[in-house]
């Protein structure tokens, strides 16, 4: 299977998610933390990168645990039809992390 057997389409689905959230990891990098899984969709690295000074940076002092961010399949591989300066294959959603 290569690259154009799975062509840019902008989706998001139920299934996408669940699978973001089974199989990413979040990693400490430096002042920030990354995302990082493959895409259950295309099947490449994907990366989603949030800034700040360590997990207390994403909350106040007393408030809720939990911070919803956007995650893309945001890898540099080729897929047909997606648009010039995209990257990724399309897949996307919302999931919610829980600091613990």
């Amino acid at each position: 299977m290569t690259d154009e057997d799975i062509p840019y389409q902008l989706m998001s689905t139920q299934s996408w998610a669940d699978a973001v959230r089974d199989t990413f990891q979040l990693l400490a990098r430096g002042d920030a933390w990354d995302l990082v899984g493959s895409c259950p969709r295309c099947g490449h690295q994907t990366v989603k990168r949030l800034e700040g000074g360590g997990v207390t940076t994403y909350r106040a002092p007393g408030t809720d645990d939990r911070l919803a961010t956007l995650v893309r399949c945001d890898c540099g591989s080729e897929h047909a039809g997606r648009p010039q300066g995209s990257r990724g294959c399309g897949a996307y959603v919302t999931v919610e992390l829980q600091w613990s």
